[in-house]
């Protein structure tokens, strides 16, 4: 129709895919503007972040320990239903599944922020209970929220006081908040984070997204947390805090951290593609599925999707295939199989029988 269109987005793919033209900004300064044929990952990503970043994805050199956390029959009415999973010790655990799935939800209950209405908790092996927030930390949980601005931050404090938020009981005596200790916790952990800020009296809501989920995770890092859930932790900033992020999550696993990552969505270039996958649903099943690939008899792989969402748990599968067998073109991002599924069943992506 011949409309002009201003697309703005972090998304590498998203621009390579739809744009012509790219126009990339940084700091409030133009950089430059270019045909996108014209260009390559790498070099959007250098304009971007003003340095070249070799390793977005950090190789997972962790080892895994024994079982940190386990949870049984976890169940709130309308959210999820009789959830099981263990993480261990330098274990990165992803929870897959789309929106409405229940992930966050799953998390927020054993963070404690909502009750769990059935089921039951262990750390290290002991049965616990968590009912808040509170307890929750004092188990040495921590949770990297989805959405920092309503429940990871105080917008309108600075960023020594979010920083110290959660050990700010450690730093008082007799009452009283030591604000020497405190800012000198906070610079610490603010400089190994390598979050841009002017000074530890900025306001928080004025950082940039990615400096604002930095300083989110300083607050729990402070506390020395053993369990970590990341609640969709890189959504809204940009690549190379993305890249410091995932660099974190896997030096935080290597020290013996246990570590949960949700994510909305499971592509090739997922961050957590080496990890072990939950996917979760509203949808309950119980459904054998033979995979073909063309031009064989027998089928390449036999799984069974049992009590969760079909579509979302069968791309989980698909992805782990690709990642062992080589079974695509390297220059494309599909892979074409068959799927035979029992009579009686339907398609659970597409309802078709």
């Amino acid at each position: 129709q011949g409309t002009g269109i201003i697309y703005i987005s972090h998304k590498m793919d998203e621009l390579f895919e739809i744009s012509d033209r790219i126009t990339v900004l940084r700091d409030g300064q133009y950089v430059f503007s270019k045909k996108t044929k014209d260009l390559c990952p790498n070099d959007l990503i250098k304009a971007m972040v003003g340095r070249e970043i070799t390793e977005i994805y950090p190789e997972s050199k962790s080892k895994i320990g024994e079982v940190i956390l386990k949870v049984k029959h976890a169940s709130r009415k309308g959210e999820f239903k009789k959830i099981d999973f263990e993480l261990r010790k330098g274990e990165k655990l992803g929870i897959a599944g789309l929106m409405g799935a229940g992930r966050t939800e799953l998390m927020m209950a054993v963070f404690g922020a909502a009750k769990l209405e059935e089921g039951e908790i262990e750390i290290g092996g002991v049965p616990v209970r968590i009912q808040s927030p509170k307890d929750a930390i004092r188990q040495k949980i921590a949770l990297v929220t989805e959405d920092r601005k309503r429940y990871g931050l105080n917008l309108t404090a600075s960023v020594e006081d979010n920083a110290v938020s959660v050990i700010e009981s450690s730093l008082s005596k007799f009452g009283f908040y030591r604000r020497k200790l405190g800012r000198k916790a906070a610079e610490e952990m603010i400089s190994r984070m390598n979050t841009k800020v002017t000074g530890m009296d900025q306001i928080v809501g004025s950082l940039s997204g990615g400096n604002m989920q930095k300083v989110v995770l300083s607050k729990w890092l402070l506390n020395d947390p053993d369990i970590i859930i990341f609640d969709e932790p890189t959504r809204g900033i940009d690549v190379g805090a993305k890249a410091e992020i995932y660099k974190i999550t896997e030096e935080l696993a290597c020290k013996g951290k246990g570590t949960e990552v949700t994510i909305g969505s499971v592509g090739k270039d997922c961050p957590v593609r080496d990890l072990c996958f939950m996917a979760l649903s509203w949808l309950e099943m119980d459904l054998p599925l033979q995979i073909y690939v063309p031009g064989r008899k027998e089928p390449l792989v036999k799984v069974r999707i049992q009590g969760t969402d079909g579509h979302v748990q069968f791309r989980v599968v698909c992805q782990d295939m690709i990642r062992r067998l080589s079974l695509f073109d390297q220059r494309r991002n599909d892979l074409i199989l068959f799927v035979k599924l029992p009579p009686g069943h339907v398609d659970p992506g597409s309802g078709i029988p």
